[in-house]
């Protein structure tokens, strides 16, 4: 794991990655490895987790802790870790909970039928009651909570779960995740924005897998699939994200996506919803930092924030915006030091 973890950040730094998210650690899909959290601080310790990670813990892993009876209710890791505990480097975030499947498997929970398949409205990976019981749990127990949900049924009933939470446990600023949030319906976007969700949408499914999805909900519901334009018009913060290895994880790829809305096939997906290239820049960072309560740190060129800098070879607000995607890194910097640069590798 060690090993992976060194080329992983390595393939990283050469996109131009300085921080990501791993979304789920401790038991997402099965993959429950007892000592994965060991391997993520050894490789930290010898020098080979180049870039900064924020871990998802998995729901899975959360359990009842006993406590003293003024206490919140602890619904957490052993001795209580929950959001934020760690450093600048390697860190808990949210907790990780799945909702439903995915628009190419036909899976997500949607409110009608696939396109061609009637009977067929996807489902969600466990009863709605026990999602809501996990989110409450989390909540309450100070966790900030990523919801993996992609139909529109599944990210309404969703939302259900967090506007109770907030309901019985009024907390400020929790900033509560949908992870993909792919079909929204418009009185949900302006849910979201009440409740200071905020959803993390992929524009690299766009050109990856966008015509997959485009055939799986028909063209009736198009202008509902993987909004970004309409979230950032309510207010809502909009973070950049892959969903990798799902597809390529580049980001100069995703900011080409968001920008685009072009399928492999050259079909428009959702052209309402392109962002401008310096919108979609900010998602990339700002908008990722702000999802990660990294904001005072990261995401911006600013006096007191990491010294986390890519240099690209070109200007990406002065280019025809289909050349976006041929962007190269030259090189990539990490607290202040040059962790990869391609003049130095070439000498």
């Amino acid at each position: 794991m060690v090993a992976n973890l060194d080329a992983a950040s390595d393939q990283y730094l050469r996109e131009g990655v300085t921080s990501c998210q791993e979304a789920g650690v401790g038991g997402i899909l099965g993959t429950a490895e007892p000592v994965e959290l060991a391997a993520y601080q050894q490789a930290r310790r010898a020098g080979r987790l180049g870039v900064r990670m924020t871990l998802m813990a998995s729901v899975d892993a959360l359990h009842q802790i006993d406590h003293h009876a003024d206490d919140p209710e602890p619904f957490a890791l052993d001795l209580g870790l929950h959001t934020g505990f760690g450093d600048d480097w390697l860190r808990f975030g949210p907790t990780k909970i799945f909702a439903d499947g995915s628009l190419m498997g036909r899976t997500a929970a949607m409110f009608a039928d696939y396109a061609g398949e009637p009977g067929n409205n996807g489902y969600f990976q466990m009863p709605e009651e026990r999602l809501h019981t996990l989110i409450l749990a989390a909540h309450r127990s100070g966790w900030q909570v990523a919801t993996h949900a992609i139909g529109d049924r599944a990210v309404s009933s969703v939302l259900d779960a967090y506007e109770a939470a907030l309901a019985r446990h009024p907390r400020d600023d929790h900033r509560h995740r949908i992870e993909h949030c792919g079909m929204c319906r418009p009185a949900d976007v302006e849910r979201i924005a009440r409740l200071g969700v905020i959803p993390v949408p992929q524009a690299r499914f766009v050109s990856e897998i966008g015509d997959g999805m485009l055939d799986a909900i028909g063209p009736d519901r198009a202008a509902d699939c993987y909004r970004q334009r309409s979230f950032l018009d309510a207010g809502i913060t909009v973070p950049g994200s892959s969903d990798r290895p799902v597809v390529n994880g580049a980001p100069v790829l995703g900011i080409h996506d968001l920008v685009n809305q072009r399928t492999a096939s050259g079909r428009r997906f959702n052209p309402h919803e392109a962002l401008t290239v310096e919108e979609a820049i900010g998602a990339y960072t700002l908008g990722s930092a702000t999802a990660a309560f990294d904001e005072r740190r990261k995401g911006s060129i600013s006096p007191g924030k990491l010294a986390d800098l890519v240099v690209l070879d070109r200007d990406l607000t002065t280019i025809e915006p289909d050349g976006i995607g041929e962007t190269e890194v030259l090189a990539t910097m990490v607290g202040g030091t040059f962790q990869f640069d391609e003049l130095t590798l070439d000498a």
